[in-house]
C-alpha cells in the first residue's frame, strides 16, 4: 500500500507539472499573437510626418542677427522638421520681431507652421490663441492667421480683435501691418472707443 501510494502521488506530481507548461504554452503563444496584432495596427495607421521622414526637435531656437542686433527670435517647447515640404512646425511657439526702430512685435500661438529658407524666415502659419503684442501697447487675439515677413503683414481670415488702451475692434478677414499699424476688417466689423478720461484713469491706477 506505501508503494501504491507514492507512485500516485508521483502521478499526481506529473500530471500537475504537465497542466502547467500546457498552460504556460498557450499563455505564451496567445501573448506572442496579440503583440503581433498590435504592432500589425500601428504600422496600418502611420503618421503622415514620419512617413515623409520628419525630424523630430527638442527645444526650439531659431535667431537672426543683422549689425550687432537681432533682427528675429523664434522659440518653442517642441517641433519637428519635415524636408519632404521644407516646413517646420513647433508648439506654444514664440516669435519675436524687431523695426528698424529695435521696436518689438511679440506672435505668440500653440502651433506655428515656419517656413524658412537660407537663414531667413519667409512666412508662418498660426494656429490656436494667436496673440500678437506691438511695443507693449496694440494686442491682437485670434484662433487662425497668417504672417508675411517680407510684407510684414499678417492676416487673420476668421473673427481676430486688436485693442488698446484707447480703443477694440473686432471683425472678420482682418489684415493688419505690424510695422506702420494699417488696419482693415473686411466684414463684421463693430468697435468700441474709449473716452479719453477713462484713459486718463487708468493711467493715474
Amino acid at each position: 500500500m506505501a508503494l501504491s501510494k507514492t507512485y500516485s502521488r508521483y502521478l499526481a506530481l506529473l500530471i500537475f507539472v504537465i497542466f502547467v507548461i500546457i498552460a504556460w504554452y498557450y499563455s505564451a503563444k496567445n501573448s506572442q499573437v496579440d503583440s503581433a496584432s498590435g504592432l500589425s495596427n500601428v504600422a496600418a495607421q502611420p503618421t503622415p510626418e514620419l512617413v515623409q521622414g520628419a525630424f523630430k526637435l527638442g527645444k526650439f531656437k531659431r535667431s537672426k542677427l543683422k549689425d550687432g542686433r537681432t533682427v528675429w527670435e523664434i522659440t518653442a517647447e517642441s517641433g519637428e522638421y519635415m524636408p519632404a515640404k521644407n516646413l517646420t512646425r513647433v508648439y506654444n511657439a514664440r516669435m519675436v520681431f524687431y523695426d528698424k526702430k529695435n521696436v518689438p512685435v511679440l506672435l505668440e500661438s500653440k502651433r506655428a507652421d515656419l517656413n524658412i529658407k537660407a537663414d531667413e524666415l519667409s512666412s508662418a502659419e498660426l494656429f490656436g490663441d494667436v496673440k500678437l503684442v506691438y511695443n507693449n501697447d496694440l494686442t491682437l487675439t485670434t484662433r487662425h492667421a497668417l504672417y508675411n515677413r517680407e510684407l510684414n503683414v499678417i492676416k487673420a481670415p476668421g473673427t481676430a480683435t486688436v485693442q488698446n488702451q484707447r480703443m477694440k475692434i473686432s471683425g472678420k478677414k482682418m489684415t493688419i501691418n505690424v510695422i506702420t499699424k494699417e488696419l482693415l476688417f473686411e466684414r463684421a466689423v463693430s468697435s468700441v472707443i474709449y473716452p479719453a478720461s477713462l484713459e486718463s484713469s487708468n493711467e493715474v491706477l
